[in-house]
């Protein structure tokens, strides 16, 4: 019994000490970073595209003028160089070697000769750009169908 009371009392004390051993956790907080880079962007809404009409010049019947000016509208982050290239003849009935356009942006126009480069203040959301065109020929329009289209490009700054 000696052998069972010194064994109890050895097995309280072993309990005990690893009892007063256990430290109490404590809560740890760290930081996470995150960071990131925003480019300059421009993106034009294509599925809101409007195209431009032409109609014969009435004083000038080897030219065609822009009655209904095309759009699209466009959205920038931050500043755009936004340029114009001449029309590209589509159908003609009639060559229309000279050709030109306009693009304008925010109260800025780019022009197709030349070329000029319009410099527009962003940022934009949906801002409208206008274009228009003319196209002349050597020799007064044979009456048909006409059709161009007129690359207009936007270089974030």
């Amino acid at each position: 019994m000696h052998w069972l009371k010194t064994t109890t009392i050895a097995s309280s004390l072993a309990v005990a000490s690893c009892l007063g051993t256990v430290s109490i956790a404590q809560a740890q907080t760290v930081s996470v970073p995150f960071n990131g880079t925003v480019v300059s962007t421009c993106v034009f809404d294509v599925a809101a595209i409007v195209p431009g009409r032409l109609i014969l010049d009435p004083l000038l019947p080897t030219q065609l003028i822009t009655d209904t000016e095309g759009s699209v509208p466009i959205t920038c982050n931050g500043d755009v160089d936004l340029s114009v290239a001449e029309p590209r003849e589509i159908i003609v009935q009639t060559a229309t070697p000279v050709r030109t356009a306009t693009a304008t942006l925010a109260g800025q126009t780019a022009l197709s000769v030349g070329p000029i480069v319009a410099d527009v203040t962003g940022p934009l959301l949906n801002e409208l750009v206008s274009v228009s065109m003319t196209a002349t020929g050597l020799l007064p329009l044979a009456d048909g169908f006409y059709s161009y289209e007129v690359d207009v490009t936007a270089l974030p700054q």
